[in-house]
């Protein structure tokens, strides 16, 4: 992994010659649930994925 912000060969200022955090594949936007869920399980799930919202976040951020 490149490591030193022109690593890319491109000027320091162009952030687009940056790698793409990996994350990104992990978080993009799911399709609805369509299953049978109960309330409780739904609960759960909104839970989980603020959490996992904030935790992406998190790491761009820092």
């Amino acid at each position: 992994m490149e490591t030193t912000p022109v690593a890319h060969g491109g000027d320091p200022q162009d952030r687009t010659g940056s790698p793409v955090p990996l994350l990104h594949r992990f978080f993009s936007q799911s399709p609805p649930i369509t299953t049978n869920v109960s309330p409780q399980q739904m609960t759960f799930i909104n839970q989980i994925h603020h959490k996992l919202s904030s935790l992406y976040i998190f790491t761009i951020l820092f």
